[in-house]
């Protein structure tokens, strides 16, 4: 559950450990044909040079057509008992909960017990403005409640258990962001208050719906809400300074419910959004609704739009204590990526960006093109340099006899292969476009749906 206080896992920790990390590495499952689907090679390098230099600590599971197709898991669940974590560890997801919240609240609209349009006033009219605020306002962040994580003395009581109408109060006690549906803003109060509109409805804690609704019918076995559970199978998060491990705070879930109190793992969330994807747990015209503004507003209900390049998809992302957790559903490949992490990183999302490039295969090449067309390397390196447009640009470098074209994510450089087409017009297979070269005027053509892009050359590269 994001939360903006860094201090919040330093300076209120009940207990330090300041151990040097050594973090093992253990593959817990990989299917034997996954090469076909994805590259598992360069993922586990990649997993086995954050093991070298103790830096990861966490569960990734790859699904593919509702299958895992590869799972692995790096680091501690918990570090004072030797506790290695494996695919059975839990974790806490964050705000991967608000997902799970939302897909209730489709439940209770499907049996007719909830619309849309339903004010809050209906349930909490002590809630300032609560009759001008919709039950889709709270989905989509749109209320303009205030945060509860980020009031003042959150760090005070958020690892003791305080009543809703406590927590309430607290909410009301500070002042409203802005006007119903007048923009979005992030606020796990929304998402705590849909909790208790659960409740109200259905007479029972949030915990036993969930179990009722989506847990126990859809074998979520590892998956629990609202409650501080211990045990070898259940991970502690940790803080990293100056090279050790320091075990954060552990926020009383009692209080974060459908906002943030799950605690699941890797397998069990892929599981999930492969459920909702197919349809088996709510409709299709459900999915719809809570997926309709995604281009819009980049938010649905309990959802964000996920991209990749040329993919695209929806998932959540969360932070509680030293967790980060991310998961993402891409629709067209029917591949689902969750990675639960319990030591806190700063830079996961350029592990993240990794990973989906060695799902996707951004590298791939059809090598049998280049002696098809006797395409040799002396032509290559005429083809080779950097290219620009405006502020964007990109290299295009020959590696290991094939064209590569480089382009960075952020901090991250990836890898795109390209495929003749002809001596002078390639293909590069995952991004769907086309590129022809014109040696002769320093340019390139990118053609993508229908659209014509230049760039020129700019310098030449060496070959190595």
């Amino acid at each position: 559950m994001p939360n903006k206080r860094g201090n919040l896992f330093t300076e209120t920790m009940k207990k330090t450990y300041l151990l040097l990390l050594i973090i093992n590495m253990n593959v817990v499952n990989s299917m034997s044909n996954v090469e076909n689907d994805i590259n598992k090679l360069k993922i586990d390098s990649l997993f086995d040079s954050l093991a070298i230099n103790n830096e990861y600590m966490g569960t990734i599971s790859i699904f593919k057509k509702n299958q895992e197709i590869y799972s692995r898991s790096t680091g501690f669940a918990d570090i004072k008992n030797d506790v290695l974590s494996n695919n059975k560890t839990r974790y806490r997801i964050g705000s991967i909960s608000k997902t799970f919240t939302a897909v209730l609240i489709m439940q209770l609209v499907e049996e007719n017990k909830l619309n849309l349009n339903d004010k809050l006033s209906e349930y909490f009219p002590e809630i300032k403005l609560s009759n001008h605020i919709t039950i889709e306002q709270l989905l989509t962040h749109r209320s303009g409640i205030y945060n509860f994580t980020d009031i003042k003395d959150y760090e005070s009581w958020m690892e003791n258990p305080i009543t809703n109408i406590e927590l309430i109060d607290k909410i009301n006690e500070n002042k409203r962001r802005f006007k119903p549906n007048k923009k979005f803003e992030y606020s796990n109060s929304n998402y705590f208050l849909l909790s208790l509109i659960i409740e109200k409805i259905e007479g029972e804690t949030f915990k036993k719906v969930l179990e009722n609704k989506i847990i126990k019918p859809f074998k979520l076995s590892q998956t629990y809400c609202c409650s501080n559970e211990q045990g070898n199978d259940i991970a502690k998060s940790y803080y990293k300074t100056d090279n050790f491990w320091q075990e954060a705070t552990s926020t009383d879930l009692r209080i974060t419910s459908g906002a943030g109190g799950v605690v699941s793992t890797a397998n069990d969330v892929n599981k999930f959004f492969n459920l909702l994807a197919n349809h088996k747990i709510i409709s299709e015209q459900s999915l719809d609704l809570m997926s309709y503004n995604l281009k819009d507003s980049k938010y649905g209900f309990g959802l964000f739009e996920i991209d990749f390049f040329n993919k695209s998809g929806y998932g959540h992302n969360g932070r509680i204590d030293g967790f980060i957790s991310t998961t993402s559903y891409f629709p067209d490949d029917g591949i689902s990526i969750t990675y639960l992490n319990n030591g806190f990183r700063t830079d996961l999302n350029d592990v993240l960006i990794k990973v989906l490039a060695y799902t996707f295969k951004t590298d791939y090449v059809d090598k049998n093109k280049y002696s098809e067309l006797n395409i040799f390397n002396k032509s290559l390196i005429q083809l080779q340099g950097n290219y620009k447009r405006k502020k964007n640009d990109f290299k295009i470098k020959l590696k290991k006899n094939i064209l590569v074209a480089q382009i960075e994510v952020g901090t991250v450089q990836l890898d795109f292969g390209l495929t003749p087409i002809t001596k002078n017009r390639f293909k590069i297979d995952v991004l769907g476009v086309d590129l022809e070269f014109y040696t002769n005027k320093n340019l390139v053509i990118i053609y993508d749906e229908g659209k014509e892009i230049k760039y020129k050359k700019k310098g030449k590269l060496k070959n190595k």
